[in-house]
């Protein structure tokens, strides 16, 4: 009996050092929601402005671990805005938009008359606030909080919606993994993506 709980101390502090390596990760944020049938619509797509109060605009989050060490957390790519706006694209690919890229455009009446009129909407946004935090003890706990803003521009109507996209989440995790931290971001951004758009 006693050699059995040895082994299981001896088990935990391994798995314990094991998920304790301070360093950079670099994180894949996808877009997951389902194929849907085509609609034959163009839609032009901006990219959206990482307006945190930031210098590193990579850098998404952190995790404090037992050593009081950090993992410090960035996304793969150029840059949030880039994986913001390419799972936006994503999203409207799936949805059956044919997709054009356009310039960076501001969200006004005036900007909206001067832009391809073959399209049926234009999309662009701002990136407030994107932070992963947690914590590791026995258990990992983790929060992710997202702030964008998302124009949408009607070109028919000329007329601009304007969708604030909030999202605050908490998660306790018992099998910490840079997996699960990248599918609990895939899944956040879908779930605002999803519920931004009512078209």
């Amino acid at each position: 009996m006693k050699t059995k709980f040895f082994y299981m101390l001896l088990f935990l502090l391994v798995f314990n050092i094991g998920c304790t390596t301070a360093g950079s990760k670099f994180i894949q944020i996808n877009y997951i929601g389902l194929q849907q049938t085509p609609n034959n619509q163009k839609i032009g797509i901006s990219p959206f402005l990482d307006k945190r109060e930031i210098k590193e605009k990579k850098f998404i989050g952190k995790r404090i671990l037992n050593s009081g060490n950090e993992e410090i957390y960035f996304v793969n790519g150029a840059g949030l805005d880039q994986t913001i706006t390419q799972n936006f694209e994503s999203y409207f690919h799936k949805t059956g938009y044919q997709i054009e890229k356009i310039d960076p455009w501001e969200p006004s009446i005036e900007k909206l008359k001067t832009l391809n009129k073959t399209l049926k909407y234009v999309i662009s946004g701002e990136i407030k606030e994107f932070e992963f935090f947690a914590v590791k003890d026995f258990k990992t706990t983790m929060t992710l909080d997202i702030k964008l803003i998302i124009y949408i521009g009607d070109l028919e109507k000329n007329i601009i919606k304007t969708v604030p996209a909030n999202l605050s989440l908490k998660r306790t995790d018992l099998n910490f993994s840079k997996e699960r931290v990248e599918m609990f971001m895939s899944e956040s951004i879908t779930e605002i993506i999803l519920k931004s758009f009512d078209f």
